[in-house]
């Protein structure tokens, strides 16, 4: 896993989250127009990329919570306090429910950076095509 700050590194790096925005002809508006399609497919392989990460840190704690707080619990029931136990497990799966959306909080941030650029890339996309439409 590369983490969420290696992605808006990646994103910052590679200019994506930027887009300078100037046609003076059809020839060039086209051209701009391509790169805006390229641009956006690269922000969604990304975005692809972190939702497979969000999906597996999802899955290892879907795995912890099985089995969270088993062994207090199992000691509190066999000592007669079964409502001890249940909250004890209840108290386990919810801190890793809080630790695992502290975990996926930075990639959700990322994700809106993303989807924030793929929202402005298709008003400039919709503003190119109507002065190709104009000039054509």
């Amino acid at each position: 896993m590369n983490g969420a700050k290696y992605y808006k590194k990646k994103l910052i790096a590679d200019g994506l989250l930027e887009f300078e925005m100037t046609a003076k002809s059809v020839a060039k508006a086209k051209l701009l127009r391509k790169k805006i399609v390229n641009q956006q497919k690269r922000l969604r392989q990304v975005k692809r990329q972190i939702n497979l990460e969000m999906t597996e840190i999802r899955a290892n704690y879907r795995a912890k919570t099985g089995a969270a707080g088993s062994g207090g619990s199992f000691l509190l029931s066999l000592l007669g306090s079964r409502r001890e136990a249940g909250k004890w497990r209840a108290d386990a799966k919810r801190s890793l429910q809080k630790e695992r959306d502290k975990k996926l909080k930075p990639y959700d941030q990322v994700k809106l950076m993303i989807d924030d650029m793929l929202v402005q890339l298709d008003g400039a996309k919709l503003q190119t095509d109507q002065y190709i439409d104009e000039e054509s």
